[in-house]
């Protein structure tokens, strides 16, 4: 909000919104690759963290499931964006 709000004078509305959302866009990817790898892939296999995680839970063994499966399928695709982040990197 703040930066299509100090862009709007330079960038115009649209040139303001586009830029606000790639900041957005990439601090979303950013954020996901630490968690999968500071995360996931080391710390995973702690059982803390996997106590943390409830690997037992209806919820993250239906998440697991989903994301096991090969290849790109619109309930892989809805899990990985409307999932939680942090037990979706972990999983994934």
């Amino acid at each position: 909000l703040m930066i299509t709000a100090s862009a709007r004078a330079s960038l115009g509305y649209a040139g303001a919104l586009a830029l606000a959302t790639a900041t957005c866009f990439l601090l979303k990817l950013t954020a996901c690759f630490v968690q999968q790898e500071g995360i996931g892939r080391y710390l995973s296999r702690f059982v803390v963290v996997r106590q943390a995680l409830a690997v037992n839970s209806r919820q993250t063994r239906a998440i697991k499931a989903i994301l096991s499966r090969p290849g790109l399928t619109a309930r892989k695709a809805c899990v990985l964006v409307g999932g939680p982040d942090w037990p979706t990197s972990v999983l994934a």
